[in-house]
């Protein structure tokens, strides 16, 4: 099995030796570039007895790769682990998940064909149903809803009848991250907030929206949201046409709301 595991701290390090010494071939993807120079050389970043070792056997005998190129190692995994860091918020003290929403939204941009989806990070109860909003509804701006390899959708599968014909993907270079839920207004307001779209955030008040009254920030947002659209493959693109065929391929007519 090809595994791609987002993250290189304990969880993700960790449980990505081990999957590779089982004899599944795994990539561990992080963001910093220092850390994956560090691993590429042998240098393990945290403590855990005989981690060193088991990271060296299996390097050696090609199971286990370090990268920051996300794409290529999502886009052909059987299995994509989310392992990235939930740290406490300020103030409150609830778990920061905007690290795994985000690790949600840039999977669902990649996965080509039947991927499994694992949320391995230390989260909160209902976070899964979550992630998994994420993924189908980036499918559903644009007007698709796939089924799962038992030809089933889940009854609030809706997607948009007249999909959105500005909903793109973007190509990112490797070590980029998205700046995801920016507004610009007028260019000169700057509208951002953590919003998860889950009913546990909307009811529990815990979210924050930022209105920020700066032209520098502003025109800084709008350059980094021109560089993300320009190159970024708008509409459905080959890979959701070739899960579209998939689905048609293996289920017909014969899909089932649950």
């Amino acid at each position: 099995m090809r595994v791609a595991m987002i993250g290189t701290g304990y969880v993700g390090l960790v449980s990505g030796a081990c999957f590779a010494d089982f004899g599944h071939v795994v990539t561990c993807i992080d963001k910093d570039p220092s850390k994956i120079e560090r691993l590429e050389r042998g240098e393990i970043p945290i403590f855990e007895p005989g981690l060193d070792d088991l990271v060296a056997a299996n390097v050696e005998e090609g199971r286990l790769f370090f990268t920051l190129e996300s794409a290529e190692a999502i886009r052909n995994a059987d299995a994509v682990f989310i392992a990235v860091g939930t740290p406490t918020r300020r103030g409150d003290g609830h778990a920061d998940l905007s690290y795994v929403y985000a690790a949600a939204e840039e999977i669902a941009g990649l996965i080509d064909g039947f991927t499994v989806v694992v949320t391995k990070s230390t989260v909160p109860v209902g976070t899964g149903d979550e992630v998994e909003a994420i993924i189908r509804r980036h499918l559903q701006l644009l007007g698709l809803a796939l089924p799962d390899r038992h030809c089933k959708l889940e009854a609030g599968n809706r997607p948009l009848a007249a999909p959105l014909e500005g909903v793109a993907t973007p190509r990112l270079a490797g070590g980029d991250k998205l700046h995801h839920k920016v507004a610009v207004i007028d260019n000169r307001t700057v509208v951002s907030g953590s919003f998860n779209w889950s009913p546990s955030a909307a009811h529990q008040n815990d979210e924050v929206l930022m209105i920020i009254d700066s032209p520098q920030l502003a025109a800084h947002f709008t350059r980094e949201i021109d560089r993300l659209w320009t190159g970024a493959e708008l509409g459905i693109n080959q890979r959701l046409e070739r899960k579209i065929a998939q689905g048609r391929q293996q289920c017909g007519s014969g899909i089932q709301r649950v």
